[in-house]
């Protein structure tokens, strides 16, 4: 049961929700897509499930040179405005400037572990 990982390109059979790069985990006849909306996130989880595996070649992430450029460009300060960008766009600007101990922290959890629940039960690729 051992799985081999490796990056893949971006499978335009799949539909994501903000899943930008992918990788891919093998097995005899089993091939389980992932994907993530940030490289870094990417290149985290390759490396975890690598080591985990013990596989014998070490994958290696694929080279583009537009996001070389891009990186060489961006300074702390773009990556700041990125951050802070995103964090609004997904709605967590309101929980990062708020106080926690104002939170009902069980009726929050609650909320999660039925998010989570109702995503697993409705996506035909998890499984419980």
């Amino acid at each position: 049961e051992v799985y081999t990982v490796y990056y893949a390109e971006a499978d335009n059979g799949l539909i994501m929700h903000d899943g930008k790069y992918f990788f891919k985990a093998v097995r005899e006849g089993d091939i389980v897509t992932f994907a993530t909306n940030e490289e870094n996130e990417r290149h985290s989880w390759v490396q975890a499930l690598y080591r985990a595996t013990g596989q014998s070649h070490k994958p290696t992430p694929p080279i583009t040179l537009n996001n070389k450029s891009s990186q060489l460009n961006q300074t702390s300060g773009q990556k700041d405005q990125i951050d802070s960008d995103r964090s609004k766009k997904l709605g967590f600007d309101e929980y990062i400037q708020s106080d926690p101990c104002k939170f009902d922290h069980h009726d929050l959890f609650k909320t999660l572990q039925t998010a989570t629940l109702d995503f697993r039960l409705n996506d035909p690729y998890c499984s419980l």
